[in-house]
């Protein structure tokens, strides 16, 4: 799953006129999770997890 791709779709479709950024730390500030405080690769993994889950139950609430 492509995380900034999911994040640039819903953020299309909630707000059509901005445009998506695709870092990892944009998208985090914009869905109001914690940022990446150590840049690793767990800690971005961790970060994508939370992301999607947020971003899967936003989809849900607005379909």
């Amino acid at each position: 799953m492509d995380i900034a791709k999911l994040h640039g779709r819903q953020l299309r479709r909630l707000h059509p006129h901005i445009e998506a950024s695709s870092r990892l730390g944009d998208a985090l500030t914009r869905w109001k999770l914690p940022p990446l405080t150590w840049p690793s690769v767990v800690s971005e993994a961790t970060a994508s997890a939370l992301l999607y889950l947020r971003l899967q139950r936003e989809i849900a609430l607005t379909a």
